[in-house]
């Protein structure tokens, strides 16, 4: 995976160095709605509830689709536009017993962190709006935590808490609209996150302990899925 790190990071600093005319840079932000396959940990979550018996705990949540949010800083010329950005995403996963004696709850909460790069070419364009499209690459570091909990006559007799971490590299065409007002913009985009090389999720990311699937197979985050966002820009001429 490190090579594949480096790589990116290369491919970062070269587009965004491209030379341009007219040159523009724009900070914006955006709410962005994802969804997330998360086949692995979908299947460590019935696996979970299995082991929860002779609870009869069910499965109240399981990877729903969920708001993040995506800062980017933007240099634009008359044809395209290249910029870093950071985003933000989170969902997860529960299981739930309760009855008058007590309360079983596990729980799996999972964040990533995102950086990298984009470059976009507009398809049309006019001084009030523009359509565009183009990809986004970057690297994703996920955090996943899985914290049990059993309370019994109103005392908690146990609660453990596990830390995973793991990073996966991503790629992400996309197409979007901007309307202008001035120096402000709004926008809508729609994109594919693929993730096309995933690392395993390891404990406090040490390398050494495992999330496992079936047993034997190392489980990893899979972000996969569609993302909707809109928000607004500025730009400093």
């Amino acid at each position: 995976m490190r090579r594949y790190h480096i790589k990116t990071f290369i491919f970062i600093l070269m587009i965004f160095s491209l030379p341009g005319k007219s040159q523009n840079w724009n900070l914006q932000f955006s709410t962005t709605y994802g969804t997330y396959s998360m086949k692995d940990l979908k299947e460590i979550q019935q696996s979970l509830q299995i082991q929860a018996q002779p609870f009869s705990a069910k499965i109240v949540e399981s990877f729903p689709s969920r708001f993040g949010y995506d800062v980017a800083f933007i240099r634009t010329n008359s044809k395209r536009s290249i910029g870093l950005f950071y985003s933000y995403q989170s969902t997860g996963g529960r299981i739930h017993y309760e009855d008058y004696s007590g309360e079983l709850k596990m729980d799996q909460i999972i964040n990533g962190n995102s950086i990298g790069a984009f470059i976009t070419g507009d398809l049309t364009k006019s001084e009030s709006y523009k359509l565009y499209g183009g990809i986004r690459v970057g690297i994703t570091a996920t955090n996943l935590k899985l914290q049990n909990t059993i309370v019994a006559l109103d005392q908690q007799y146990l609660s453990e808490r596990y830390k995973f971490e793991s990073l996966n590299l991503f790629a992400s065409p996309l197409l979007g609209g901007k309307v202008f007002y001035n120096r402000f913009y709004g926008f809508l985009e729609a994109r594919y996150e693929w993730h096309a090389a995933k690392g395993p999720l390891t404990l406090n990311g040490d390398g050494d302990v495992y999330v496992t699937v079936n047993s034997d197979e190392k489980a990893k985050a899979d972000w996969d899925g569609f993302r909707a966002s809109v928000g607004i820009g500025y730009s400093f001429k």
